[in-house]
């Protein structure tokens, strides 16, 4: 049986990216099958951890010391089974606490070279993660910064790869190059990771941080507030380009999905005010923009606000457009305020 690694590698392109077509194997038959990343994504943004039990952290003494020792076989046999149970998402704290505070018990060449093992060689995602969190406690020589970087790309394993990046000399250069190259789970946790200290990146949240193939809506308000949206909103103009990518993370701020959405950002109402002003002066826009002031009207009458006769008014001269009227399937709102 090929090691995850081995099927990351070969599935690489010449570009070094996976095709949006390729998944993982499932570590067991199940009836449900998810694609990739979604498990820990799922949890992380929709479940709470209670933190690992005592008997849990008997199976994990367990199999530190057997990796320490080098039997290989048995720390597998355990973590195996330890991690068939739960998986690695919600402990990796407890993982890299529980080895940091017992590491004078432990021999370190051994749990590297773990590690090691555990990232080239297993076929078990769970496993993979647990190397991949063993690994972030050491210092990685090239080569195995180049495995994890490789490792990442797979949206099954960005968390976990980032964690590591986190440790490196230049984190923020390898999480942003990382985000850039992920398209699922993985780039909404990278657009989490990453720090908005360059306007290089800054522009790229702005213009790339919504697009992800799950839902632009989990990115939508850190994007917002990283890319710096409400300075840009201050501004006298913005390029077309500008507030098209402004009205994606609005529209996606104003489904208010399962994480932080329009409700969130300081003075949700002069904000929308300020949208609609700018997406009137850049008109004509692109006919998914105008989905977002649709939303964007919807908002107003759910949400009575004193900017809200302003927004209605520079909403409706936007949505009265000329070429708007030859667009297909506009909605009844939309519709009602044209005629």
């Amino acid at each position: 049986m090929k090691s995850i690694y081995e099927l990351i590698e070969e599935n690489l392109d010449d570009n070094g990216l996976l095709d949006s077509s390729f998944s993982l194997p499932e570590n067991k038959e199940q009836d449900i099958r998810f694609i990739d990343g979604a498990v820990d994504g799922i949890s992380l943004y929709h479940m709470a951890y209670a933190g690992i039990k005592d008997e849990e952290l008997n199976d994990l003494a367990d199999i530190i010391k057997a990796a320490s020792d080098g039997n290989i076989k048995r720390a597998d046999d355990i973590l195996s089974g330890f991690l068939s149970v739960r998986g690695m998402i919600g402990i990796i704290d407890d993982f890299r606490e529980y080895i940091t505070e017992h590491a004078d018990e432990f021999d370190p060449v051994n749990i590297f070279q773990y590690a090691v093992h555990l990232v080239l060689e297993s076929p078990d995602k769970e496993c993979v993660k647990a190397g991949l969190t063993l690994l972030s406690l050491f210092d990685l020589p090239d080569e195995l910064q180049e495995v994890v970087r490789t490792i990442g790309i797979s949206d099954e394993f960005t968390l976990f790869s980032l964690i590591c990046m986190f440790e490196w000399d230049e984190p923020q250069k390898e999480i942003f190059s990382l985000a850039k190259r992920v398209h699922g789970w993985g780039r909404i946790h990278a657009v989490e990771y990453l720090s908005a200290d360059t306007d290089e990146v800054k522009r790229w949240l702005l213009f790339h941080g919504v697009e992800n193939s799950i839902m632009p809506e989990y990115s939508a308000y850190t994007c917002y507030e990283k890319a710096g949206v409400a300075d840009l909103l201050r501004r006298k103009s913005l390029t077309q380009e500008e507030v098209h990518a402004i009205l994606n993370i609005i529209g996606a701020l104003l489904s208010e999905g399962p994480v932080e959405g329009i409700a969130a950002v300081k003075d949700p109402g002069r904000t929308l005010l300020s949208v609609v002003r700018h997406a009137h002066a850049a008109e004509p826009l692109k006919i998914e923009d105008y989905d977002v002031i649709e939303k964007i009207l919807a908002w107003t009458s759910e949400n009575p606000d004193a900017d809200n006769d302003e927004i209605r008014k520079t909403a409706g001269k936007i949505v009265n457009y000329p070429d708007l009227r030859q667009m297909p399937k506009r909605s009844e709102l939309v519709k009602a305020l044209i005629d």
